[in-house]
């Protein structure tokens, strides 16, 4: 969500696309999971990958999930070598 605000506000994302995605958020059923158990993989990720903290945790939550993961963020979506995670670009799904 927060990658596509950030193309919103670049100029990337026109103010209806950004309604119609925020209104499909509310047909979602959001569950909260605890993110503790899940910042060792994460931390591990971020070493290896130089990604966020946010962005690992995002990666590795999608494993026990079995979803893929789907972003705008474009050093996110490069394929995640041993992590059996699917990763798509949300470009590739609104096309």
């Amino acid at each position: 969500m927060g990658a596509l605000c950030s193309k919103r506000s670049e100029g990337e994302v026109s103010l209806a696309e950004l309604a119609d995605t925020l209104a499909l958020f509310d047909e979602l059923r959001i569950v909260r999971v605890p993110a503790r158990p899940l910042t060792g993989a994460a931390a591990d990720l971020v070493a290896r990958r130089r990604l966020t903290i946010y962005a690992a945790v995002h990666v590795v939550l999608a494993i026990p999930l079995h979803m893929p993961l789907v972003t705008a963020d474009a050093p996110l979506a490069r394929p995640v070598s041993g992590v059996p995670v699917e990763i798509v670009r949300l470009d590739e799904i609104r096309s």
